[in-house]
């Protein structure tokens, strides 16, 4: 199964918020600050729920970060990333 297939919420979270974040200046933490405030809190729960198995779930790391337009070096750069997103979601 595709990342788009497992986690269909964190998905739209991540292409439709970070791809373009660069071009508008922000940073990572206020992109999250932006999605959480226009989203129900029980969507939310739902979101980081999915957030929790791809953290566990290697397999789809590379797709997650290509469609959040987000380039790691390494596996440890992605999950401290995924690491910081689940963060700011849940603070």
């Amino acid at each position: 199964m595709s990342f788009v297939e497992k986690y269909p919420r964190l998905w739209n979270f991540f292409a439709a918020y970070f791809p373009d974040a660069d071009l508008d200046n922000l940073t990572d933490e206020v992109v999250v600050a932006e999605y959480k405030s226009e989203i129900q809190e029980s969507a939310l729960q739902q979101v980081v729920a999915e957030l929790d198995k791809l953290i566990v779930d290697t397999s789809c790391w590379e797709q997650a970060a290509d469609d959040a337009n987000r380039y790691f070096a390494t596996q440890e750069e992605n999950l401290a990333w995924l690491r910081m997103v689940r963060r700011e979601l849940a603070g």
